[in-house]
């Protein structure tokens, strides 16, 4: 999960926020708790669904073709993610918000101007990151643990997110 990406139409927290609430409110992603992300990313994507091995994709995690409803992850990350570490669950709930949210764009070839000047709110990896945030840790959800002993820890266990994500998340309801 990179820092910067491809520009794409404009979307913010909120918007993102509601499709992956109708995201988890369509299929068995409801409730409390944690959302099983990899079958929800084997039902949605289908038949474009590949586990392929490091020398296919390289260092990256995944690769995701929203054009062609393609979506690729390294052996490894589909195997931890299967083995619920958090780590490899954002990975696919990543590649995943790509897949929903960036479907139908043209992807341009950027100069480097550009490509430094991009908003976080039309750039395609914030959407992503965003997108596996509120998918595997709805904030809702998340402020009932808000104010728990350890609530980085507790909210990691309970929605099976990394601590750093947890963290996040918290801070986020703290503030909202």
């Amino acid at each position: 999960m990179s820092t910067k990406g491809l520009p794409v139409p404009a979307r913010t927290r909120d918007e993102i926020g509601l499709i992956a609430n109708a995201i988890r409110k369509r299929t068995d992603v409801r409730g409390e708790g944690r959302c099983n992300i990899v079958q929800l990313v084997e039902v949605i994507a289908k038949t474009g669904f590949e586990v392929v091995e490091r020398d296919e994709i390289g260092d990256n995690y995944g690769l995701t073709y929203p054009d062609s409803g393609r979506l690729l992850v390294r052996a490894d990350v589909y195997r931890d993610a299967c083995n619920d570490k958090g780590w490899a669950r954002e990975v696919m709930a990543h590649e995943l918000g790509h897949l929903i949210l960036h479907r139908d764009i043209p992807m341009p070839f950027l100069s480097s101007e550009k490509y430094l000047s991009l908003s976080p709110l039309n750039d395609s990896e914030w959407q992503a990151n965003t997108f596996a945030d509120l998918m595997l840790a709805p904030l809702e959800q998340v402020k009932l643990y808000s104010e728990v002993r350890n609530p980085t820890e507790e909210i990691s266990r309970v929605f099976g997110v990394t601590k750093e994500t947890a963290f996040r998340r918290w801070v986020e309801a703290r503030c909202r």
